[in-house]
């Protein structure tokens, strides 16, 4: 059975991202990143919140990040559970393993793509798989340097 854990949103951070140290002196960031649902004839404006953690290079370059940036974010969903006050806790978020910040020039060019994306199709394409998608290129916009994309290991520490 081929499977495929892969998001990709964007939208605006809904405050300061909170970034920390681990013991093991790993850094991680965390952030909510309020999504806007795609529009339905007649329906109220609905937005989505989404937990989104960093690690390691990503986690730092948070530091520079504020309340109300647009940003877009490649990851995966991750659930993990744990024991509070002996109740089991459940937790649903996004590790990302791509983090960009979009200046408004971006924010124009990635405009059509995202409207496109957002258009909900029935008609059967067939499973997804990896290889229907190229994402070899990461995040990226026309102009983009290789500096300018961060890129995450796949060597999430936990």
């Amino acid at each position: 059975m081929a499977s495929m854990n892969r998001i990709i949103l964007l939208g605006r951070l809904t405050d300061d991202p909170d970034v920390k140290v681990t013991t093991e002196g790993t850094p991680f960031g965390r952030f909510v990143l309020a999504v806007d649902r795609p529009d339905r004839v007649g329906a109220a404006r609905e937005i989505d919140s989404n937990p989104v953690v960093a690690w390691r290079e990503h986690a730092d370059a948070l530091r520079s990040f504020k309340k109300e940036d647009v940003v877009l974010v490649e990851g995966r969903i991750s659930v993990r559970s744990f024991d509070k006050d002996g109740a089991r806790k459940w937790v649903t978020e996004v590790d990302a393993r791509s983090i960009r910040r979009l200046n408004a020039g971006q924010l124009e060019a990635a405009a059509p793509v995202m409207a496109s994306a957002s258009r909900i199709s029935t008609k059967d394409t067939g499973p997804a798989s990896d290889d229907n998608f190229d994402f070899s290129d990461g995040l990226r916009f026309p102009g983009d340097s290789d500096a300018a994309v961060l890129e995450a290991a796949d060597d999430i520490p936990f």
